[in-house]
């Protein structure tokens, strides 16, 4: 029996580009490439996008960072 179907979305089934994303919101290029780096270049990040805990979980882990 299948209990999990796992699909691989980012750069497989849709482009995952994080700093076009940002830049949409027109932010000025240094609070940009900080947000980046806060939030994607984060060991947590890497965790979560793992699978290791819920967007809920790195929310919680990104705010005890500050």
């Amino acid at each position: 029996m299948i209990k999990n179907i796992v699909f691989d979305v980012g750069n497989v089934l849709v482009d995952f580009k994080p700093k076009e994303y940002i830049a949409k919101f027109q932010f000025q290029k240094e609070i940009e490439e900080q947000i980046y780096e806060i939030i994607f270049k984060n060991l947590n990040w890497i965790e979560c996008d793992r699978g290791t805990y819920t967007i809920t979980e790195y929310k919680k882990r990104l705010k005890k960072q500050k």
